[in-house]
Parts: structure tokens; sequence; C-alpha cells
């Protein structure tokens, strides 16, 4: 293998790989496949409910430690419960969200946990990009996590639901 420049290097280093997206109103590019958003703030199931809405042939995995969702709530927004499946993980919510993601069954996995380690997080980010699914962390207050691709505080104010992107890397 031949010796490359610094030049080249640089430009290598530089250059981004394409990210391909779910197509979202309410976000300019969308959100992305092969990659982890964390959702957080007032609103934030109410959002991603207005994606599911939008995407209507995704398959999805709901998983909760302790499932506070109400199952009517997707119907009553548009989004057909035939291709939803709702799971209560326990203390277990992460690895079942990560073995959910190895199964590339869904394209999308919403996870509701406040927490989880970073360790946890990077195998779920390899996942996803293995599966190219959407990995959605819906956490009450932004998290500092790296693995996280797209990091969203979404605020609701007289009903309008308003996102804020904090921080995306692609």
């Amino acid at each position: 293998m031949a010796a490359l420049s610094i030049a080249q290097l640089r430009e290598m280093i530089g250059t981004k790989t394409s990210k391909e997206f779910f197509a979202f109103a309410s976000l300019t590019n969308g959100l992305p496949k092969g990659a982890i958003t964390e959702i957080s703030g007032a609103g934030k199931t109410e959002f991603v409910l207005q994606f599911l809405k939008e995407q209507t042939e995704l398959k999805i995995a709901w998983i909760e430690s302790q499932l506070s969702i109400f199952p009517f709530a997707f119907e009553q927004r548009g989004v057909s419960l035939e291709r939803v499946l709702f799971v209560e993980g326990g203390e277990q919510s992460n690895w079942v969200a990560l073995q959910v993601l190895k199964s590339q069954a869904f394209q999308v996995v919403v996870l509701y946990e406040e927490e989880c380690e970073l360790k946890t997080l990077r195998r779920m980010q390899i996942a996803a990009e293995k599966s190219a699914a959407s990995l959605i962390w819906l956490t009450s207050k932004p998290q500092d996590a790296w693995p996280v691709g797209l990091q969203i505080k979404v605020t609701k104010r007289n009903g309008e639901i308003r996102p804020n992107i904090l921080r995306e890397r692609f």
C-alpha cells in the first residue's frame, strides 16, 4: 500500500459519508437512518407520533421499562397499531432495544429510557447502522452522549410542537 500525503489524509478525514433519512415535515433533513436520534423535552412523544403518522409503511418497536404509552393515542393520531410492537422491557429495556435492532425486523425502534450506559449506546449505534434502522431515544432532558447522531429538544406552546436541533453529527 502506498503512503499517503498529509493533504490526502486530511481530505479523507474531512470526507463525510452520505446518510439516508426518513422524510419528516417537521425537520428539514428528516430523521436519520442507521443512527441514534435523541428527543427530549415536553411534547417529545407527540413529536414522534407525528413522524410515525407520516411514515405509513414503517414497522415500529416501542420499548419502555414500564409501559406508560397509551396505545389508543397512536390510533387517535393516525398511526395504525398493526405496525407497532409494544415491549415492556423492565430493567432490561436497553438490552431488548439492542436485540430488536439486531433482528433487523423494524425500521424504527423507539426506546423510552432516561439513562443509558455509553457502552450500550455505542452497541445500539452499531446495530442501527447495520440494520439501517432509526433508533429514537426518548429522554426527559438532553443527555451528553457522543453516539447520538441527532439531538432534538422539543417544546410545546399553545398546542404547537417545535423541534430545536441541539446537535447534529453526520
